[in-house]
């Protein structure tokens, strides 16, 4: 890989979904100059994806009148879990398929620039921060829904990934109602369960019987107050 120039002015972007890829290019400002974006049908494995999204990139430079020595590097948003330092992307339950996927490597193989990896939720949270709602903010919480649900936090001005570059992620839950007529009208009643089949452990519980112990470590919970504030 040729020495890119840090400071030049434009940078790629790319974005990795369920459902879409899109590439982007804009400068540092956040002013997009020209946007692809392709169906991901991630069935055809992570190599052919990855095709797509280089080709996608070549498309949007060559329509941008722009070279590689006009970017500074690729920015990749992608489903977690993953590894920010070495760019490694660990089995995305919206990607099947992509196990141990040396993302970064092969980015920067195809397109001879500097490339970093970074959770899509934590990607949203820093744009947000930078250039659209919280900007002026010293702390914030974002939440996305696509075709998963994530969040990303900025504390003090920073991005927060914790640990394992899992901090942020959210969950959702099935609420399921084990009896003949199939409606939740009672959370009391113990037909009412709530499916855990993606927490450790799996399985499920009764509404009556679920407690923060029966999360991963890593989850959100969100709650609301009844109207009377009890």
């Amino acid at each position: 890989m040729s020495q890119p120039d840090r400071n030049a002015p434009y940078l790629l972007g790319h974005d990795v979904g369920g459902t879409k890829l899109a590439v982007v290019i804009a400068d540092r400002n956040g002013n997009i100059l020209h946007k692809v974006r392709r169906p991901t049908e991630a069935e055809r494995g992570p190599e052919a994806v990855v095709a797509t999204l280089v080709d996608m990139s070549r498309e949007a430079m060559a329509r941008a009148c722009l070279s590689s020595s006009d970017l500074a590097g690729v920015g990749v948003s992608c489903g977690g879990p993953l590894d920010t330092e070495t760019g490694v992307v660990y089995a995305p339950p919206n990607l099947p398929g992509w196990d141990e996927v040396p993302l970064k490597a092969w980015l920067e193989r195809a397109l001879s620039l500097p490339a970093f990896v970074e959770n899509d939720a934590n990607a949203g949270a820093l744009a947000e921060w930078s250039f659209g709602a919280g900007r002026g903010f010293r702390h914030m919480v974002y939440m996305t829904m696509s075709t998963g649900i994530g969040g990303g936090i900025i504390l003090d001005g920073r991005l927060y990934r914790g640990p394992n570059d899992t901090a942020g992620g959210a969950d959702t839950f099935v609420f399921r109602d084990n009896s003949a007529n199939g409606t939740i009208t009672d959370p009391n009643d113990p037909n009412v369960v709530i499916d855990l089949s993606g927490q450790t452990g799996g399985g499920s519980i009764t509404l009556q019987d679920f407690t923060l112990a029966d999360l991963d470590e890593n989850d959100f919970v969100f709650c609301e107050a009844p109207p009377d504030g009890g």
